[in-house]
């Protein structure tokens, strides 16, 4: 005869039980660990959100070139990846420091999303994050709006506009929020302003380090806001202008009219505040 062993019962359940949390642990893992840097190809935003084959390409051009690193890609749901073994060839390391660190990030998302023809966001633009207490991640809101870049073509120089770039814009969004730099941490405020102030390095000191790593023209330090065009062009009047200078001192501008200005409509705007 056989009898029951109520001990032998509850020592199978309790394995069974720790078998179950532990695969429930490790679910929950693998969600805390999904997307770094993610591009919004297709998603349950509306279309118009959504970026387009061309762009998305685009940016991953960018930021091979700027990287050094041909392998980075995305997968079908728009997260950005590289291989781990490739070797750089050129780029900036300043810009691997960053871009590769928010690829591997576990604690926050970068959501790249499209803001077409917006009258708040003026080439690029991220939200203040939002927290996920359930997967322990900060999700970041990176808004572009591409009809700035296309309108700045019309009048703004080469170099300006190369030194522009989607990924460099990235890199500028990013480094607002969360460093990867152990020797140069965002501040206590959690936010790294535009301006170096004293012993915290700004946004823009930084992104002409990329900039001058990759030799590109850089961005004048004074110039966090973009100003009116004053001049006495008329091709140029209505545009914003943003100051950069070559390696041999010469001015070189980056300029866009506004989306009002575009549609003809009258603005008492002489200056405003470039990005976030």
């Amino acid at each position: 005869m056989r009898y029951f062993s109520i001990t032998a019962f509850i020592a199978g359940f309790e394995n069974i039980l720790f078998v179950f949390i532990l695969l429930l642990l490790l679910i929950l893992s693998a969600q805390t660990v999904s997307a770094k840097i993610q591009i919004t190809t297709s998603s349950d935003l509306l279309s118009e959100n959504q970026i387009s084959y061309s762009r998305t390409q685009a940016i991953i051009d960018d930021l091979r070139e700027k990287t050094g690193l041909n392998s980075i890609e995305i997968d079908e749901s728009g997260i950005l990846g590289y291989d781990i073994s490739e070797a750089p060839i050129g780029g900036s390391e300043k810009m691997r420091q960053l871009i590769l660190g928010a690829i591997d990030d576990n604690n926050n998302t970068f959501q790249i999303s499209n803001s077409p023809k917006s009258k708040t966001v003026h080439f690029s633009k991220t939200d203040q994050g939002t927290l996920d207490l359930e997967m322990g991640m900060v999700f970041y809101d990176i808004r572009f709006d591409f009809s700035d870049f296309e309108n700045a073509k019309k009048y703004s120089s080469k170099e300006s506009l190369e030194s522009f770039s989607l990924g460099i814009m990235i890199f500028h969004e990013i480094d607002h929020k969360v460093s990867y730099d152990p020797d140069d941490p965002i501040p206590e405020k959690g936010f790294r302003p535009d301006k170096s102030k004293k012993n915290v390095r700004g946004v823009i000191e930084n992104t002409n380090i990329v900039r001058n790593e990759l030799g590109l023209i850089l961005r004048d330090k004074k110039s966090a806001f973009g100003k009116k065009y004053r001049g006495k062009l008329r091709s140029l009047k209505n545009t914003i202008q943003i100051r950069f200078f070559d390696s041999f001192g010469k001015r070189k501008f980056l300029r866009w009219k506004l989306e009002k200005k575009r549609a003809g409509k009258q603005s008492m705007l002489s200056k405003f505040h470039f990005i976030n």
